[in-house]
């Protein structure tokens, strides 16, 4: 199987907390809703966890606190989160996801990687799979979930957002330049609102400015003590014999963030696709120190024998 060209899923299930409160509330649907904190008619205190299409329609966002929600939709509903039903149908999501994949790497409550590599042929055989395990899904859960579909996980993590919701997102490895080249760089995972604007005062909106970025100087170092575990043994672990894993969640707080791969692993992967060595296009320190911080590099590991429980639980997007 080394010399066949890999093939990775990312599901993704659409605006989770959310279609689960709709599906066990039929009359929500069609409605604004936000699952998040206590919104006191604009004076509460936390974020939105999650809200539907509708209220993102009027400007509602993951992550916005609740009290400016309120002012920029006062109209829609407002539900409290309940983590053990979304831990729950969760769990039988990925029940379903894992049997697709010979290797399963679980991303918080609602996302999941899957190596399909040896289970299909080439990426239209892959579609066909991917389609299925949509159809699985929505047939057992009535939820539905956007997949990407690429030659490694930064590829298939963007190409699951390209289409949201009920997506999916074939990239072929030749297409993977193409596809990457004109998205903003706010696309990759490890790319803020502060990293994306101080990028784009040095000329780079796109993903291609990344990865033709031409510094002063450049150098490993750039990255920190960290880097040559990142820059080395990143490939190294993608590439490798990879083990199945679950997980771990945590429960859910204001300043939560999700576990992304590191931004040397997102460069390796831009670099793949453009020809040319993109982590020594990256120049100030300062700019994307923060980012190598925030930002933690994972594999496809062993699974943990026992299921989430409320308390593990993590806020979706």
């Amino acid at each position: 199987m080394s010399d066949r060209k890999r093939i990775i899923f990312h599901l993704d299930m659409d605006h989770f907390y959310t279609a689960v409160e709709e599906r066990e509330q039929p009359a929500l649907k069609g409605k604004p809703v936000i699952v998040g904190a206590d919104p006191k008619e604009g004076k509460g205190r936390g974020v939105v966890h999650t809200c539907n299409y509708e209220a993102r329609r009027l400007g509602v966002r993951s992550g916005m606190p609740i009290s400016r929600a309120w002012r920029t939709c006062p109209e829609a509903v407002y539900l409290p989160p309940n983590f053990a039903l979304y831990i729950r149908v969760s769990n039988e999501i990925m029940n379903i996801a894992r049997k697709y994949g010979y290797k399963f790497e679980r991303w918080g409550i609602d996302e999941a990687f899957l190596d399909v590599t040896s289970k299909v042929r080439d990426f239209a055989e892959a579609e066909v799979v991917a389609k299925k395990l949509k159809e699985e899904i929505y047939e057992k859960e009535k939820l539905t979930c956007s997949i990407g579909i690429g030659s490694n996980k930064l590829v298939a993590k963007v190409a699951s957002d390209h289409e949201k919701p009920n997506g999916l997102t074939v990239v072929k490895e030749e297409e993977t330049k193409a596809f990457l080249a004109p998205l903003p760089v706010r696309k990759l995972l490890w790319v803020g609102r502060k990293t994306e604007q101080r990028l784009s005062v040095m000329g780079i909106k796109t993903i291609s400015d990344l990865a033709h970025y031409e510094p002063v100087s450049s150098g490993r170092k750039l990255w920190s003590r960290r880097s040559p575990a990142l820059l080395d043994g990143e490939r190294n672990r993608q590439e490798r014999s990879s083990r199945e894993e679950r997980s771990k969640i945590h429960k859910p707080r204001s300043n939560v963030r999700r576990r992304h791969v590191g931004p040397a692993a997102c460069l390796d992967n831009i670099e793949q696709a453009f020809g040319g060595s993109a982590w020594r296009h990256v120049k100030p320190e300062s700019l994307l120190q923060d980012c190598l911080n925030k930002s933690t590099v994972r594999g496809f590991r062993n699974p943990h024998p026992q299921q989430d429980t409320a308390s593990d639980v993590k806020p979706a997007t």
